[in-house]
Formats: C-alpha cells, sequence, structure tokens
C-alpha cells in the first residue's frame, strides 16, 4: 500500500512559509488570491516522498508542493521532454487551481459550507475560521459574500490536547491523525497522549471514537 506523502501539519507549514512570507503583518487585510510569481507548474503522477527527493536532486528542480501523489514541479525550458523521457506524463497546471493559501475566514453560519466549495478547516476562533484552500476555491468564497483575511504571524496555532487510547496501537494511530505526540504515559485507564492538534485533526480523532479534551497550554 502506498504511503501517504504529506500530513496537514506539513501541508500547512509549506503553505504558510508562501502565505505568510509574501505578505504584510498587518491583521484584517484581504490576502492576495494570485499566484506568487509568473512561473509555469508541471504537474507529475508519483509515488511517494522518496520518488520527489531523487527528481528534485537529479533534474536540479524545484518542488513547491506535493499533494495527493502529485509533485508540481517548477517549469524551465526541457523540463517536459526529460520528464517525459523518463516515464511521465507531465501536464502544465493552472495554478490558480493548485496553489493555496492558509487564510481567516470570517464566521458566518457554519463551516458545513467551507467544505462544499473544498475549502478545508483548520481551526475555529470566536470570530473566524482559519482555513487552508486553493486560490480558485478563496476565490469562489469570496464571490459568496464571505470575508477573508491575512493569518497574523504564528497562525494557525495547534490546540494542546489530553487524548486517551487503550493501547500502544491506538498511540500509533493518533500519530497518523497527524498529532504532534509530546508524551505518551501508561496509566491504569489506558495510555494518556499529551499533545498538538488542530481542530480539524480534533474532529477526526473524536470520529475516530477517542476521547480528545483541550488541555491547559504548556508555560513557554
Amino acid at each position: 500500500m502506498r504511503p501517504a506523502l504529506v500530513h496537514l501539519s506539513t501541508l500547512v507549514a509549506v503553505t504558510l512559509n508562501v502565505a505568510v512570507a509574501s505578505c504584510s503583518r498587518a491583521r484584517g487585510v484581504r490576502p492576495d488570491l494570485v499566484p506568487t510569481d509568473t512561473n509555469k507548474w508541471i504537474g507529475i503522477a508519483v509515488d511517494d516522498g522518496d520518488e520527489v527527493a531523487l527528481l528534485a536532486q537529479q533534474l536540479k528542480v524545484a518542488v513547491p508542493l506535493v499533494e495527493d501523489r502529485t509533485a508540481y514541479l517548477v517549469d524551465r525550458p526541457g523540463l517536459i521532454d526529460r520528464l517525459a523521457a523518463l516515464g511521465y506524463k507531465p501536464a502544465v497546471v493552472d495554478r490558480q487551481s493548485v496553489e493555496q493559501r492558509v487564510v481567516r475566514v470570517l464566521r458566518r453560519g457554519t463551516d458545513a459550507e467551507l467544505r462544499q466549495v473544498g475549502i478545508e478547516l483548520i481551526n475555529r476562533e470566536a470570530t473566524y475560521w482559519v482555513v487552508r484552500g486553493r486560490l480558485n476555491a478563496l476565490a469562489a468564497l469570496e464571490r459568496m459574500g464571505y470575508r477573508l483575511q491575512r493569518v497574523a504571524p504564528g497562525e494557525p496555532r495547534p490546540r494542546e490536547v489530553r487524548i486517551t487510547a487503550q493501547s500502544h496501537e491506538d498511540v500509533q494511530r493518533i500519530a497518523a491523525f497527524g498529532v504532534d505526540i509530546y508524551t505518551a504515559r501508561d496509566t491504569v485507564s489506558g495510555v494518556i497522549v499529551y499533545g498538538g492538534a488542530f481542530d480539524s485533526q480534533i474532529d477526526s480523532l473524536r470520529a475516530g471514537s477517542f476521547n480528545v479534551v483541550r488541555a491547559a497550554a504548556r508555560k513557554q
């Protein structure tokens, strides 16, 4: 079985490098919903992260995004021919449909409507959601009347959580959800796991029958 290439936390970190580095630190500012540069991207199907790393080294090419077993490479003269010679089926992609941003969406109703247009919820804050979405999906949200803002420095922040597991096999399941595990302690009632998780991961853990409780933030 092919392993998943990336967890949500990894995608968030990669997306934030683009979203935060290219914007001012001011809150409440509308995010730029255009590609960060004019480079063309080439999409190819891949099996795993090792294959991507080998390609990047062999072809000396930048790989800004890997998602859903597709790697997106920055185009340059001759790259498509090189990829075809290696047995790939490269295709120029519309960056609006693949490039992503992490942004705030001011809350209105429930977050179910976000998922209907392909937006991924990360965290629920008091007055806004922190979401990740493709540029064209975020633009569609604006057309639906939602207000988008740039994220603040340090967003999104994982929640401190306490999760009760019945066995160490369950701890491995918890890790598979992308939870950043700080400690795992055996007790008479099971294994108590302390870690960091986004709200979307907490939702998935609870749907998987795990008992998840928000814990007090650790002192820095």
